[in-house]
């Protein structure tokens, strides 16, 4: 091997060696749906989901669940959607819908819904969930850290929709 081939192949090695990269580079936030309220028969529940990032459509709990549970009689089989988010600041739409596995039970029984949109920031390597407090007229959605259990957004509060 010639003398510049050698030094060229040290070069790349130790700037590759040293590349400064870091730590969080690679690592996602990681956020998870809340599914609550569920009935002993388990045909109806509570689903408080992330609808869409940055005005872009997710796949999310009550998708899932409705998809999974199609054809399948009168019960869900519920299914929870956790997404990897960059640790970048984020437009995230919240909705807490109740909803019902049997169609027919839908158009006879109101679905209350809340709806609202948070700017989120996530941090790389951390687990978040959306979390929903729906007792009384009003409800509040937002977004809490799960190991601390500490709310990271504001709140989305509102009387539901029926």
């Amino acid at each position: 091997m010639k003398r510049p081939s050698i030094a060229a192949a040290l070069m790349l090695l130790m700037c590759s060696t040293f590349a400064e990269t870091p730590a969080d580079a690679s690592q996602k936030a990681v956020l998870e749906d809340y599914i609550t309220r569920i009935n002993e028969k388990e045909s109806e529940a509570m689903f408080c989901v992330a609808t869409r990032i940055n005005g872009k459509s997710i796949d999310h709990a009550l998708d899932r669940t409705r998809r999974n549970s199609s054809g399948k009689g009168n019960k869900f089989y519920f299914y929870l959607s956790d997404r990897k988010l960059d640790p970048v600041p984020q437009k995230v739409t919240l909705r807490c819908e109740y909803a019902f596995a049997r169609p027919i039970d839908a158009m006879l029984k109101p679905t209350p819904t809340l709806e609202g949109t948070i700017d989120f920031e996530p941090e790389a390597g951390k687990e978040y969930e959306v979390r929903a407090d729906l007792d009384g007229p009003d409800w509040a959605i937002w977004i809490r850290e799960v190991k601390s259990r500490l709310p990271v957004t504001k709140v989305v509060y509102g009387v539901p929709s029926k």
